[in-house]
C-alpha cells in the first residue's frame, strides 16, 4: 500500500526560460518507460521546491527534497523512498527540456523531461509546531494487517529550530521510512496524519496518557484498523 519502487513559474519578458514550470517526460526503465510529471518553483526566499507525480504508481504531488538549480544544472531527490531516488540533469539551452540520469539504489538510467508550461505549485513554508503538535514529538510504531502480509509503520515527529515541525511516515518493511507528512493535525485528542500524495490518511484518538493513537488507516477507498504506540522514551503527556 505504501511501496514506491521506481526501479523494481516560467520566466517572462523575453528572458531565457529557467527551470521553473511544469515538466512531463519519462524515466527510461529497462523494457518500458515510466511517465513522470514534475513541478519546480522558487519560493519567496529564493529556495527551490518541487513535487513529482507518477500516474502509473498512483503517486500525486510527492514532495521533492534537495531541489537545486545552478545555472543549467537541475537536481532533486525523493527523500524517504526506498533506494533514495534522485534526478540529476541539464536544462537545454532553449529551456525546453531537462535530460540526465535517474538513480535508485545501484540502478542508473536516463530520464528526459519536456516543458509543459507554467506551474501553480508554490513551495510550502515550513509548518510551525503548536503546543498540541509538539506534545506528539517522538516515534510512534504500529502494524497494518493488509491481505497477505503485516506491514510495520512508523510516524516520527520532531520539533526543530524556531519551532519548525518535522513529521515523517513510512514502512520499514518497504524501505520507505522517511516520507514527509503532508499535514499533521490535532484537535484535542483527535490526531490526523495526511499523506496527500498517496491519497492516504490515518485518523485516530490519542489516549489520556498520550501513549497510543487508535484509529483507522484510509487509502484508495479502503479502511483498516491501526494503532500507533509511542516509544516509551519519548512520552511527554
Amino acid at each position: 500500500m505504501l511501496a514506491l519502487l521506481l526501479l523494481g513559474n516560467a520566466a517572462g519578458g523575453g528572458e531565457e526560460p529557467g527551470a521553473a514550470g511544469r515538466w512531463q517526460g519519462e524515466i527510461e526503465l529497462p523494457g518500458n518507460a515510466l511517465e513522470v510529471i514534475v513541478d519546480l518553483a522558487a519560493g519567496d526566499g529564493g529556495a527551490w521546491g518541487g513535487q513529482i507525480t507518477i500516474p502509473a504508481q498512483g503517486l500525486d504531488g510527492f514532495p521533492l527534497s534537495a531541489v537545486e538549480v545552478d545555472g543549467r544544472s537541475v537536481s532533486f531527490r525523493m527523500e524517504g523512498v526506498a533506494g533514495q531516488p534522485a534526478f540529476a540533469g541539464q536544462l537545454a539551452e532553449d529551456g525546453q527540456s531537462i535530460e540526465g540520469e535517474f538513480s535508485q539504489g545501484a540502478g542508473r538510467v536516463r530520464f528526459r523531461l519536456a516543458r509543459r508550461g507554467d506551474t501553480d505549485f508554490v513551495p510550502a513554508a515550513p509548518a510551525t509546531a503548536t503546543p498540541e503538535l509538539a506534545a506528539l514529538a517522538g516515534t510512534w510504531r504500529g502494524q497494518l494487517d493488509v491481505p497477505g502480509q503485516t506491514l510495520r509503520l512508523e510516524l516520527r515527529v520532531a520539533v526543530g529550530d524556531g519551532g519548525v515541525l518535522d513529521a515523517r511516515f513510512g514502512s520499514p518493511d518497504q524501505g520507505n521510512t522517511d516520507m514527509r507528512v503532508s499535514r499533521l493535525e490535532r484537535d484535542g485528542r483527535k490526531v490526523t496524519v495526511n499523506l496527500d500524495y498517496l491519497n492516504a490518511r490515518f485518523e485516530g484518538t490519542l489516549n489520556e496518557d498520550g501513549t497510543t493513537i487508535t484509529g483507522d488507516w484510509h487509502q484508495g477507498g479502503g479502511t483498516l484498523p491501526l494503532t500507533l504506540t509511542r516509544d516509551p522514551d519519548d512520552a511527554t503527556e
